[in-house]
């Protein structure tokens, strides 16, 4: 009797016994992998297991007042399908899908490489019984009606109903730490199209056109000036792995730290924000990146004078040359035009041959080739006297960091878990980095060259729990390498008690190059001697788009983070407190200027204004 009621029950509420049962093994598999915590685990279950009753069961009674069978039966579908994905999201990345980038994202997820991404993350297995479970589903659908079911019947249930949907509205906000990834994703929706922080980014203006253009002037510090620069942007190369080593006493970067020790180094260097678009526009356009949509695809059409085209104009020749294969991904080559490069390349079947394959995994063709073909192409040049500019963005160290040839794994040759795959995947790039310095050093014309080696965003490696560079705001996510090399005019230092970011490098290169003029650079020129270092010490932003967007500022070791999605602060001294563990943004007598760190921020809010209404740079000039 009991298992026949149960059976029943279970066909009748499908929809919400299906729903509970993914959620539960989902939740007992985020217990296992200890992505939630014990004492989380019993409280967040009935949570979990509550809030999609109540989901469920408000769906049915909104899905009572379709007369259509088959629609009831499509959104139940729907519902179940966004409810498969979102957890599965989380449970490969440890914490909900923010709506923000699915949104800043869409037409890259249609990518070759987004595809790609999308399988990996959810696993082909996976989605291979997608089709098959649709097909079940509609079987069983026409044949029961078990999915079509409505089980109130208007006006006997009404009150029933609106209490329902009611408890819905209190679940979604007032929970937040309620584990259901419907809830999160629909916060983190009505959160981004109801954007916190409009009203104060229409508030923030100045009485000026365009409030950050300004007038450049070299300072002449070094009597020379490099033929060439080479700007080298190493996809997610974390200055968490830079001089360390593993457990059994191996370098992780043996060559970048030999790179050290022969130019200028900034052990406290710092991404702007967490991803390569915006690594790529604060680096060579010294811009402020977008906290709500990539400036690459939002506001490609916007005036900016980057770097490139600054170069362009005093004669350089500027190039810019990615591994990945595709220059359509993030409108990269659109952009890259745009801002200045004469000539945009990628590696695609005009530089790979089809013997070269085997050299093409992850996101392209692997960093060694890349360089040498880069160096190829440079020989070509009809005009080998005029100086150059160059950009390179390598790709090798790309998420998922576990695809690279099993002959090529150097640290750990059957890596057991995320972090021994991301330290195989730097040796592997620090290795592939040799590869650059003999072709550059085989070149004779090339002699007088600068080459700026710096990292396009951090990346966590499980520090916090944490796998993904959407989610959070801990320092891996920022922390960078960044070493100016230039033997014949530059003398080594270290730049260890201040903290500069990317937005500073373009500034830097254009100081070298005693180049002056209107800009609109957001950093300054980096210095270069300690004592120079303590005096152009300031504050700088820095921003997750993602995860709620957080927002903030740092002079080091100090830094100021506010989340727009809960108006929590947040205030950490890095040289103490490294972990980010201990929250001092109520603390009394602290040697900070707290003031500074959040004007800072409202300079985020002024530059969104200015890049939404075109106002970073003018036209005439």
């Amino acid at each position: 009797m009991f298992q026949f009621k149960l059976k029943s029950l279970l066909l009748d509420y499908a929809p919400l016994s299906l729903a509970v049962i993914l959620s539960l093994l989902f939740y007992v598999i985020f217990f296992e992998l200890r992505i939630v915590q014990t004492d989380e685990a019993a409280l967040g279950s009935l949570m979990l297991l509550v809030s999609m009753i109540v989901f469920f069961l408000g769906l049915d009674f909104l899905l009572a007042l379709i007369p259509f069978r088959w629609i009831r039966f499509t959104l139940n579908l729907w519902c179940l399908f966004l409810l498969f994905v979102l957890l599965g999201y989380q449970l490969t990345r440890g914490a909900p899908l923010d709506y923000a980038l699915v949104h800043s994202n869409f037409s890259e997820m249609f990518s070759r490489d987004g595809m790609n991404q999308i399988f990996k993350v959810g696993g082909i297995v996976l989605f291979s019984l997608l089709p098959l479970s649709i097909m079940a589903l509609t079987f069983i659908e026409y044949k029961y009606r078990t999915f079509s079911k409505t089980h109130f019947e208007l006006p006997k249930h009404l009150v029933w109903g609106l209490l329902l949907v009611a408890l819905n509205f209190v679940f979604l906000f007032s929970f937040y730490k309620n584990p259901n990834p419907l809830y999160a994703f629909s916060r983190s929706s009505i959160s981004y199209l109801h954007d916190p922080a409009e009203s104060l980014m229409r508030h923030i203006d100045s009485p000026e056109q365009f409030p950050i253009l300004r007038n450049f002037t070299a300072s002449n510090r070094l009597s020379k000036k490099p033929d060439h620069v080479f700007l080298i942007l190493m996809e997610s190369f974390s200055a968490a792995f830079v001089e360390k080593k593993t457990a059994e006493d191996r370098q992780i970067t043996p060559f970048f730290n030999s790179l050290i020790k022969e130019g200028l180094y900034f052990s406290n260097f710092y991404s702007n924000s967490m991803q390569t678009e915006r690594g790529q526009t604060a680096t060579i356009c010294s811009v402020i990146p977008s906290y709500r949509r990539k400036i690459m695809t939002a506001y490609v059409e916007d005036q900016f004078r980057c770097l490139p085209k600054i170069l362009a104009d005093a004669g350089y020749l500027t190039h810019f040359f990615q591994a990945q294969p595709d220059l359509k991904y993030d409108n990269t080559g659109e952009f890259m035009r745009r801002a200045g490069f004469q000539s945009v390349l990628s590696m695609d079947k005009n530089f790979v041959k089809e013997s070269e394959r085997e050299f093409v995994w992850g996101w392209g063709l692997q960093d060694d080739l890349f360089f040498k073909k880069t160096f190829s192409w440079l020989d070509q040049l009809s005009d080998s006297k005029k100086k150059t500019f160059n950009v390179l963005a390598t790709i090798s160290n790309h998420q998922n960091f576990d695809e690279m040839p099993d002959n090529q794994k150097y640290l750990y040759p059957k890596p057991k878990s995320f972090s021994e795959n991301y330290e195989n995947s730097m040796y592997l790039a620090d290795e592939y980095l040799k590869t650059f310095f003999e072709e550059l050093r085989a070149r004779k014309n090339l002699r007088n060259s600068m080459v700026i080696l710096l990292g396009d965003h951090g990346f966590p490696s499980g520090v916090h729990g944490n796998l993904s560079n959407e989610i959070g705001f801990h320092n891996e996510l920022f922390h960078i390498p960044l070493v100016i090399w230039w033997p014949e005019a530059l003398r080594p230092a270290r730049i260890e008690k201040q903290g500069f970011s990317q937005i500073d490098v373009a500034p830097t290169i254009a100081d070298f190059l005693k180049i002056k003029g209107k800009t609109h650079f957001a950093g300054q020129a980096l210095p270069l001697t300690q004592d120079e270092a303590s005096a152009k010490a300031r504050a700088f932003p820095i921003l997750q788009p993602y995860d709620g967007v957080h927002l903030g500022a740092m002079n080091y070791p100090w830094k100021y983070m506010k989340s727009l999605s809960s108006g929590a602060e947040f205030l950490f001294n890095l040289e103490i407190d490294p972990m980010e563990s201990e929250n001092l943004i109520l603390s009394d007598g602290l040697a900070v200027d707290l003031a500074a760190l959040k004007a800072e921020v409202k300079n985020i809010y002024l530059n969104q204004r200015l890049l939404e209404e075109n106002r970073i740079f003018p036209v005439a000039h």
